[in-house]
């Protein structure tokens, strides 16, 4: 069973609705946190929200486009700076999705996702898994998606970006288990946070989340924080997630066929 008190844990996207919940999750266990997102305005103001909270504390923030080279070397550099073996724990959480027709969304915005989602954690898990290996525990968590283990129409970067980071999870993991380093991949349906509320384009009318399917961000964190404790590769959080995972391995077809009817209508 994997410790978290006193451990050093990275958190990217720590200002949406899964980072918050994920820092004050990590916070109760007794870690000691550090975060990063875009504006630094916001993180300084969720600092200050997290005063007190648990037995842990957010060592320091830093705001980085992590859609950049130069963004994932600074907070590799700030974050070697708390602790020259790297952290105990990496979570690759920054994430960004547009709802659309490919052909219809900006090139742009489509390599920003790809750079974001999946290329981001690559290249930071590059830079700090040396130092990991170096003491020869760790733990990386990557937060995929129900659409990384499913093709969903009008998220074709988004589901693109959430199956290179399944896979990519799982290939590392083969490579890193034997050598200490445990690697947690984590795939929520879509979860009350502001993610929902993604740019669309190309679209007559706006596509809406049902609110009966919606997960609640506290139950994916905590079958997160459970999956890293037990060390688990896979982890299927709340119970929207885990019914459609069983389903997706009864009758594959079915699921694709809602999502595709849900895209058309």
């Amino acid at each position: 069973m994997f410790d978290l008190t006193g451990r050093l844990v990275v958190i990217t996207g720590a200002t949406g609705g899964l980072g918050k919940e994920m820092t004050f999750a990590f916070l109760k266990e007794g870690a000691e946190v550090l975060i990063t997102d875009l504006v630094d305005s916001d993180l300084k103001r969720f600092v200050y929200q997290t005063k007190g909270f648990g037995s842990g504390k957010v060592l320091g923030s830093i705001a980085v486009d992590l859609t950049t080279r130069e963004g994932v070397e600074d907070l590799t550099k700030f974050i070697l700076g708390y602790c020259e073996y790297g952290p105990d724990v990496l979570v690759n959480n920054a994430g960004i999705a547009v709802f659309g027709p490919y052909y219809e969304i900006p090139v742009s915005k489509l390599e920003s996702i790809l750079e974001l989602n999946l290329l981001t954690p690559m290249r930071l898990i590059r830079k700090l898994l040396p130092y990991m290996l170096k003491r020869a525990s760790g733990h990386i968590v990557n937060i995929s998606s129900v659409a990384g283990i499913i093709a969903t129409a009008g998220l074709t970067a988004y589901s693109t970006s959430k199956f290179g980071l399944r896979a990519f999870g799982e290939a590392l993991s083969k490579e890193v288990r034997p050598l200490g380093i445990g690697v947690t991949n984590v795939y929520p349906f879509f979860t009350r946070t502001p993610i929902l509320n993604s740019e669309q384009i190309g679209l007559s009318q706006k596509k809406i989340i049902p609110d009966f399917l919606l997960s609640e961000p506290k139950d994916v964190v905590n079958d997160m924080i459970n999956g890293i404790k037990s060390n688990q590769l896979h982890v299927y959080p709340g119970p929207i997630s885990q019914v459609f995972s069983w389903i997706s391995r009864l009758t594959p077809g079915l699921l694709e066929e809602l999502a595709e009817k849900f895209y058309r209508g």
